[in-house]
């Protein structure tokens, strides 16, 4: 018995010294608190973090250890992006453009010429970038915006044609001649005469798209939308234009502008899949058209042969009409009517059918007669 009373006392001492563990309930509709993401140290981690883009944690981790990394860390980094074509690193490349360190920019300009830029904001701060005092830099910001879709940045290249060293210059001359797809040399006078007039007719194209995306019609608003995807020289424009349209009421627009946004930048926007394509263009169901607008609503307003009913409603109609037409034809006053036409018509035909037939019949006769008689020495008798 005193060993038992002995085990309990040390048992209940035991508990009381043990720290006591609260679980409570979550509170309902509380948000639930974000975990911290693991923060990346060696340049290794960071490049295998690369795998996960464009998981959010993952670009995270991505700008923590581009924020802390040394300069030649953080280039080895951007190099491997720049080797894989590591497009969803996308946003947190663009930051290091502005780094102090210039190598690291170096890095960053050759990895954005590889994966691309898409905004207007993105343009501006390459184009900074060309009025670096280090040659190095500004050449490669001028190759960068020759990779690019976007021919606003054609003034900023021409303007280093006479002004850059020449490695700039040579560099701003191969970015104007892949961008615009013409050459000029290094004449910066017809460079710019020819951005003048392209940029005309550019605005031109692009208002006119504008004005049909306002038009009631679904299937103008989805020609326009067509048509802007094609306007790869003013890319950046014809997105600000479609994005709009991702949120439209018409389910076949949206899919359109969904489609147009990913041909025009695949890296941001998705294409749809063809589950949603289906679901979109595919029309409302006739159960739902009944019960939206009614049934003689909905029958009023389908063609004649969309339906079984309507197909069988026009082939009653039709037995029906024919029938009637039969039962007049055959009643007396019809038949009467009809041969007292018959006789009418007879007559008056026959009025004027009669001379030419008695008067080809008469000469029929006349040439056989004068072939049939001879004269009495058995000669045939010459017709007189």
């Amino acid at each position: 018995m005193k060993l038992i009373l002995s085990l309990c006392l040390a048992g209940a001492l035991a508990a009381a010294d043990a720290p006591v563990t609260k679980t409570t309930a979550p509170t309902p509709g509380a948000k639930p608190v974000a975990t911290a993401p693991v923060s990346v140290g060696t340049t290794e981690e960071a490049i295998a973090v690369l795998k996960r883009l464009p998981d959010p944690s993952a670009m995270a981790q991505l700008n923590d250890y581009f924020a802390g990394a040394s300069g030649e860390d953080a280039g080895k980094v951007l190099m491997h992006i720049a080797i894989s074509a590591v497009r969803p690193a996308r946003p947190a490349v663009m930051p290091m453009l502005s780094h102090r360190d210039p190598q690291v920019v170096d890095r960053a300009l050759r990895a954005i010429t590889v994966i691309g830029w898409s905004s207007s904001a993105a343009r501006q701060q390459i184009e900074r970038l060309i009025t670096d005092g280090q040659p190095a830099v500004a050449a490669l910001a001028a190759t960068c915006l020759g990779s690019g879709d976007d021919v606003r940045a054609v003034p900023a290249l021409i303007d280093k044609l006479t002004k850059g060293t020449p490695e700039v210059a040579g560099a701003s001359l191969a970015a104007l001649q892949r961008l615009t797809r013409v050459d000029f040399k290094t004449d910066a006078t017809a460079w710019g005469a020819w951005y003048q007039t392209y940029r005309l007719e550019a605005d031109k194209r692009l208002t006119v798209q504008a004005e049909l995306l306002d038009d009631p019609e679904p299937k103008t608003q989805i020609a326009a939308i067509q048509a802007l995807a094609g306007m790869r020289g003013e890319r950046q424009e014809a997105l600000d234009l479609i994005e709009p349209m991702s949120r439209a009421d018409n389910p076949a627009v949206v899919m359109a502008a969904r489609q147009a946004l990913a041909t025009l930048e695949p890296s941001e926007y998705s294409m749809p899949t063809a589950t949603e394509v289906v679901a979109a263009t595919r029309p409302a169901s006739v159960a739902a058209a009944k019960t939206n607008s009614g049934v003689v609503n909905y029958l009023a307003n389908q063609g004649l042969f969309d339906t079984w009913y309507g197909m069988l409603l026009t082939a009653f109609t039709g037995i029906l009409i024919l029938s009637g037409v039969l039962f007049l034809l055959r009643s007396a006053p019809v038949q009467n009517a009809t041969r007292r036409i018959g006789r009418v018509v007879m007559a008056g035909t026959m009025r004027v059918v009669r001379p030419l037939t008695t008067r080809i019949r008469k000469g029929t006769d006349r040439i056989v007669r004068s072939f049939t008689q001879t004269k009495p020495d058995g000669n045939p008798k010459k017709p007189s």
